[in-house]
């Protein structure tokens, strides 16, 4: 089988023999217990000037529950025209709710009013916490904690890109988050609160990520109510959700909030002084579950630590290999040499992939460009992975077969090398048309 692409970048992942489904989410989750009225999220701005935009915040009547509220005065950068808010979220919902509050801007809240007519693509989430493929943008107000009703979180920068020509937008906000279970139950809560779902939840650098500010907590039959509230006492622990047994009323786990504990010392601290508490039968940490994937150590903004197996939280010079999930990929499969893939293109210098060259780097004078295109689609493709240099290619080994066409070609030049491509064994062949009438069979 040949597979041939023109004017673009295709590849094929290979599978596992188990392979783990991954799809970038395509709209925030479910509405939450407590959420803001429509009007209490929703903004409007004005671009002065160069360096001024006035924003029209919601009003204090809007409703109860979830209110977005002013912090400071906005500010307007002109040149990369980003609008900048300082936001804080006030709670008037009457109960205690769980922070951080989520504060998402759907690409159905964002309105141009001035000039008429200009697309809501114009307006855009700059740099948000979560990123979901349908454009919503999502930023999380206030550290891990509770949030009383009368109170506010602390400030939340959020940015957002009023393309040119925009001078006037609507900015109409989905605040949300899930009420806090406030005392103890007899039975454990079905409740899981939604910042268990964020990678800032977890600690970084350890082979097993762990949550920070909370623990499961399950007790022997027949402890009470007391007896248990008694137990997370101890390390003023407050109940935020849990996971009830099915056949037994009293038992369960119980999802312990602490505060204080956000490193795994003091989380395993927490656990020690519980364990000795004679109605708890297990205290532990929550890890997460480590997807089986690779991250290559490459160059700077490709290294390691540069790597998140979440594509929801894809960022960096590498996000786009992040947001189709390449390092869930990678732990299937880097790819071998025994593929040959054929690009066709003008020009090509050397780069990161020359040492996946199945031939010696062909070089035509007269380019005098600092990157060819032919070098970019060779990276992407075939850049050698895991070297601790330059960027990582989709394959990490492969048998890359360049053919330039060189700055001025016919149609003819892109059939002769194609076919010579498909003569040596490509299996995969990339051309760069360039405008060309490409016809033929």
């Amino acid at each position: 089988m040949l597979l041939v692409t023109i004017g673009g970048l295709c590849g094929a992942v290979l599978g596992c023999e188990n392979p783990i489904e991954v799809a970038r989410s395509t709209a925030p989750p479910p509405s939450l217990a407590v959420a803001g009225p429509a009007a209490c999220g929703t903004l409007q701005f004005t671009i002065v000037n160069s360096t001024t935009a006035t924003v029209a915040w919601p009003s204090g009547s809007c409703g109860s529950g979830l209110v977005l509220i002013k912090a400071a005065n906005p500010t307007w950068n002109g040149t990369t025209r980003i609008l900048t808010l300082q936001v804080r979220v006030k709670n008037t919902s009457g109960q205690t709710v769980n922070r951080p509050i989520r504060v998402a801007l759907p690409d159905t809240g964002r309105t141009v009013t001035a000039p008429s007519g200009q697309p809501s693509t114009k307006i855009t989430a700059n740099t948000p916490d979560s990123l979901y493929s349908s454009g919503t943008g999502v930023w999380f107000a206030g550290t891990i904690g509770t949030l009383t009703s009368g109170d506010s979180t602390a400030t939340k920068q959020i940015k957002i890109k009023a393309a040119s020509p925009v001078t006037g937008g609507q900015l109409r906000f989905l605040i949300a988050t899930d009420e806090v279970i406030v005392g103890m139950s007899a039975s454990a809560p079905k409740v899981r609160p939604v910042w268990f779902n964020h990678d800032s939840s977890y600690t970084s650098g350890t082979d097993a990520p762990t949550l920070k500010r909370a623990l499961v907590v399950t007790y022997v039959a027949g402890a009470t109510v007391q007896q248990k509230q008694a137990a997370i006492d101890s390390i003023q622990g407050t109940v935020i959700g849990g996971a009830p047994w099915e056949g037994a009323a009293d038992q369960g786990m119980y999802f312990v909030g602490v505060p204080t504990a956000t490193t795994i010392a003091a989380l395993q601290a927490a656990v020690t002084i519980l364990s000795r508490q004679p109605v708890v039968r297990l205290a532990s940490l929550i890890l997460a579950s480590v997807p089986h994937g690779a991250r290559p150590d490459d160059g700077p903004g490709w290294q390691r630590a540069d790597w998140i197996f979440n594509p929801d939280s894809s960022s960096g010079n590498n996000w786009a290999f992040e947001d189709v999930a390449l390092p869930l990929a990678w732990g299937c499969e880097t790819g071998t040499s025994q593929v040959r893939v054929g690009i066709v293109d003008q020009t090509f210098k050397a780069g990161g992939f020359v040492q996946n060259l199945v031939n010696p780097l062909p070089i035509l004078d007269g380019d005098t460009s600092t990157v060819p295109h032919g070098n970019i689609v060779a990276s992407l493709l075939g850049a050698v992975g895991n070297n601790a240099t330059g960027m990582t290619g989709v394959n990490w080994k492969v048998g890359l077969d360049l053919r330039p066409t060189g700055l001025k070609f016919t149609n003819a030049d892109i059939w002769q090398a194609t076919h010579s491509l498909t003569k040596a064994g490509a299996r995969v062949i990339n051309i760069r048309t360039y405008l060309i009438n490409v016809t033929g069979t």
